[in-house]
């Protein structure tokens, strides 16, 4: 699923955000798995299903099925790069201090 976000940012107002969850299938979904991050940047092109139903209390749910078919990719091979760096760097743990004593820079 990809998540589209909408933030209003500015002097005095608040962050705002509506997510949006789009259904990629196959393909799609595996490039999608492999290549998106948190802050992509992705046009996406697909269809609107409107889910609503009575539940047993006899009350309206409103819900809405968004379906991907088509799906352009906005960043750069360079920021879609250090995205993965950053996401990489952020779930591996930093070295120890003793672990780390050993190592030299070196220059080129």
């Amino acid at each position: 699923m990809v998540v589209l976000s909408n933030v209003r940012k500015g002097e005095g107002r608040d962050n705002e955000v509506t997510s949006i969850l789009w259904t990629l299938w196959g393909k799609q979904a595996d490039n999608a798995a492999e290549y998106l991050g948190k802050g992509s940047r992705v046009n996406v092109v697909g269809r609107l299903e409107n889910n609503n139903y009575q539940d047993k209390d006899g009350g309206k749910v409103y819900g809405f099925t968004f379906t991907c078919e088509e799906l352009d990719y906005l960043d750069s091979k360079a920021e879609s790069d250090a995205r993965q760096l950053r996401e990489q760097g952020a779930s591996q743990p930093e070295p120890t201090p003793s672990k780390a004593k050993g190592r030299k820079a070196m220059s080129a």
